[in-house]
């Protein structure tokens, strides 16, 4: 199978819940996440170049922060993006 069609599959039955921005600092850029919810499941997914931040167009599946409820991940949001 595809590479970019087997990595975009994982979005599979998720809904987008919303859209957060995480602020430039003195390390990066600012970038765009999508708060995506499967069940009581939540996930952020970025909006970043590519894999490795270098082309056009790739959304990073971060399957290591994910979250039980919304109210957890808007939490995490809120702290990690006070200024939202």
């Amino acid at each position: 199978m595809d590479f970019y069609i087997k990595h975009y599959n994982q979005l599979k039955g998720w809904t987008i819940e919303g859209c957060v921005k995480q602020e430039a600092d003195e390390y990066q850029e600012e970038y765009y996440e999508l708060v995506l919810r499967k069940g009581k499941a939540v996930r952020l997914v970025q909006i970043l170049c590519d894999e490795e931040g270098n082309g056009a167009g790739f959304l990073s599946i971060d399957k290591t922060q994910s979250f039980t409820s919304a109210v957890e991940a808007k939490q995490v949001i809120k702290n990690t993006f006070p200024k939202l």
